[in-house]
């Protein structure tokens, strides 16, 4: 439920028309991993196929979430989620598209081969599910030109077949040489960098967030276009230490100040904060507690 930390929907900040919401496209994800999320397969299942290069998981997540799902599922319910865990307030944008996942970490880690070979399988199974649009949130090693990168001729081919290639800058903004690496760099995907609106609808100005920007190795300029990348409302995997201490912070925050005491006592340690906050009075531990969730979770 929404609280005084909420960020703002993205529908909300972008004054998006919801009547445009996917329906009738399929849109496949290309990432780490996946954990099928409420938001995605409540009331019904709009998982088309879930693909893993390594052929380590059978379906789209086991029972017990792994840290490489962690990602997948952030990028997929922030597009696509259908807000049923948040009564329909934290809705993606195609919030009613059909989707398609496509795992490329093989025991946690990405290589640009195994982007390569989820791209090739995107493309050749485009028009048995229908993909108009292809997300990737991840990239290669390093700027190099489009002639010599597996991935950024992968991503040509995807966009030449008809697929909308819709590809992360990428967070390395704030180094010496800002720049988009592999598939961000092929001229012909849309690359989105990130700004930062400090959660205001109406911002005083944006920040470009750790966005990357200019000329790639080829002298293609990026990115395309900027959307959110901070104050976006995600999914934490469930029964993992980032869930447990989001959940205790939560209990703390809401909980009256004659409880507060006790709670802390009890949960200090699951919601991650130093112990010298058992010694702080009501008034500083909870300036204490809502900092940290508010800058942590």
């Amino acid at each position: 439920a929404q609280n005084r930390f909420a960020v703002i929907p993205t529908p909300d900040r972008l004054g998006a028309d919801l009547d445009y919401a996917g329906r009738g496209a399929t849109i496949a994800f290309l990432d780490s991993g996946f954990h099928p999320h409420p938001d995605l397969v409540e009331p019904s299942d709009r998982i088309k196929a879930f693909f893993d290069i390594a052929g380590e998981e059978p379906s789209r997540g086991p029972g017990r979430p792994r840290p490489w799902h962690w990602h997948g599922t952030q990028t997929t319910v922030a597009a696509a989620g259908n807000g049923r865990l948040s009564d329909g307030v934290y809705r993606g944008l195609a919030h009613e598209a059909e989707l398609v996942l496509v795992k490329v970490s093989e025991g946690g880690r990405i290589t640009e081969e195994a982007i390569a070979r989820g791209l090739e399988w995107v493309i050749e199974n485009r028009e048995r599910y229908d993909i108009r649009v292809l997300n990737i949130s991840l990239g290669g090693d390093e700027d190099v030109p489009c002639s010599r990168s597996v991935i950024d001729q992968a991503a040509e081919r995807a966009v030449a077949a008809g697929i909308v290639v819709v590809v992360a800058a990428g967070n390395s903004g704030d180094g010496e040489r800002p720049h988009s690496i592999p598939p961000a760099n092929a001229p012909s995907v849309i690359t989105v960098g990130g700004y930062d609106d400090d959660n205001l609808l109406e911002p005083r100005g944006l920040g470009l967030y750790h966005s990357n920007f200019g000329p790639t190795a080829d002298g293609t300029l990026k990115p395309e276009i900027i959307g959110p990348a901070m104050w976006v409302a995600a999914p934490i995997l469930p029964d993992t230490g980032l869930y447990r201490s989001a959940e205790c912070l939560s209990r703390l925050a809401a909980a009256p100040d004659y409880q507060l005491p006790g709670l802390l006592r009890s949960l200090w340690r699951e919601a991650d904060l130093p112990e010298s906050v058992l010694d702080e009075g009501v008034g500083a531990a909870r300036e204490i507690v809502e900092s940290h969730l508010r800058r942590e979770k």
